[in-house]
């Protein structure tokens, strides 16, 4: 039984690479090595059907009918049994077969996706590194500007310029002390001549008027 199992399987194999399409062919048809098989068992067991049929059909013919009949059954499910188990060898050989070739594409799709995977992790990885390098350059240049900030002042903007400019009431301010200014030293100038005047015993000089 092993060594018709492994017949089997050589067989199977050599059906299916005969059953591949060639490259130098435009044109082919794929065959299924197992259903091939299963298609010959059926047709294998329906021609069986019919020849002991026939023997049973032979039988009634003869003088012991009972005994020509139990031989042809006895050995009709012989084959039948035997056909049977070239069928379940073959769907257990099939069911491997495709076991196998669901685990292949599973492979194949996870490999795919761990190459995927793995490039977007890559991606990722560059993104990230440029951005903490953006982010360093400008940290740097903040720093070197803040530092020339500290070292050298601020230009005057326009608002600063303006709060020099003279107001009315800087003006205004501005008068009245020129004008006290100019009082006092009339006062002034009125004592210190009084007091000359007083010394040499002449009358004092009338002081000049205050400008404007």
């Amino acid at each position: 039984m092993k060594n018709w199992l492994a017949f089997l399987l050589v067989g199977f194999a050599t059906c299916a690479l005969q059953a591949q399409p060639s490259s130098d062919q435009t044109t082919s048809v794929t065959t299924d090595p197992f259903q091939a098989e299963l298609d010959r068992i059926q047709t294998e067991r329906g021609h069986q059907e019919a020849r002991y049929a026939q023997e049973e059909a032979a039988c009634y013919r003869r003088f012991a009918v009972n005994d020509c009949l139990r031989d042809v059954r006895v050995r009709r499910r012989v084959t039948m049994e035997d056909l049977r188990r070239q069928e379940i060898a073959v769907n257990d050989v099939q069911r491997r077969q495709k076991g196998v070739e669901e685990i292949q594409r599973l492979e194949e799709k996870s490999s795919l996706q761990s190459q995927q995977e793995a490039a977007e992790r890559r991606e990722a990885a560059i993104q990230d590194h440029k951005e903490r390098l953006e982010r360093a350059e400008q940290k740097r240049l903040d720093k070197q500007q803040a530092e020339q900030d500290r070292l050298s002042p601020a230009p005057r903007t326009e608002r600063d310029k303006s709060s020099d400019r003279p107001t009315a009431e800087s003006r205004s301010a501005d008068r009245q002390e020129y004008e006290e200014k100019q009082r006092q030293a009339q006062e002034n100038r009125a004592r210190r001549d009084k007091a000359l005047a007083d010394k040499v015993g002449q009358p004092p000089v009338k002081s000049l008027p205050t400008p404007p």
